[in-house]
């Protein structure tokens, strides 16, 4: 079999050259800023993402303005007077508990999301007191002791299941509420 080398000819050679050598016409730059001062300045078209990513606002902003209307009809045209919620009444709380052993204690409880252990102070004879103010309602709480073991308090008339297995002190805040 004749295997033929391709360079032996000199073709490869030469189209080689000639691709490695660019050839740009002298008015090729004149002819790109040609181009882009045209798009520049030609009207560009929404593209239909962008409508329909404000359909549903426009939709409900109408269906808003509807409704609002339809209600002032129904009224007569006179605005409803809205009844307003009366404050939360609000009470001083006293969370105690006697810990002689303790080196802090803090109260934690649903009345902020149990998010954050209020310090209670030390009082004598390892009596610890918070005073705190809280709406009227039902609350749970715990103590925390040292500042990582929870216990509820061993005072408390109410308990409830924490959903963990264990208790929850429970504190009704009325006119005269103490823990």
């Amino acid at each position: 079999m004749n295997h033929r080398n391709w360079n032996d000819d000199g073709h490869i050679g030469e189209h080689m050259r000639s691709a490695a050598t660019p050839v740009v016409r002298p008015d090729f730059a004149d002819n790109v800023m040609e181009d882009v001062r045209r798009l520049a300045t030609a009207p560009r078209p929404r593209p239909a993402v962008h409508r329909r990513r404000w359909a549903p606002l426009a939709l409900a902003a109408t269906l808003t303005a509807v409704t609002i209307g339809v209600i002032l009809r129904a009224g007569g045209g006179e605005a409803v007077p809205v009844r307003r919620a009366a404050p939360a009444m609000v009470r001083r709380v006293n969370f105690a508990v006697r810990l002689p052993h303790a080196h802090s204690v803090g109260v934690i409880g649903s009345f902020d999301g149990w998010q954050h252990a209020v310090p209670l102070k030390r009082h004598a004879h390892g009596l610890w007191v918070a005073r705190l103010r809280l709406p009227v309602g039902q609350y749970a709480y715990l103590f925390v002791v040292n500042g990582h073991r929870t216990m509820p308090n061993p005072q408390s008339r109410e308990q409830q299941p924490d959903g963990f297995g264990g208790e929850n002190s429970v504190i009704i805040v009325d006119g005269r509420a103490t823990a």
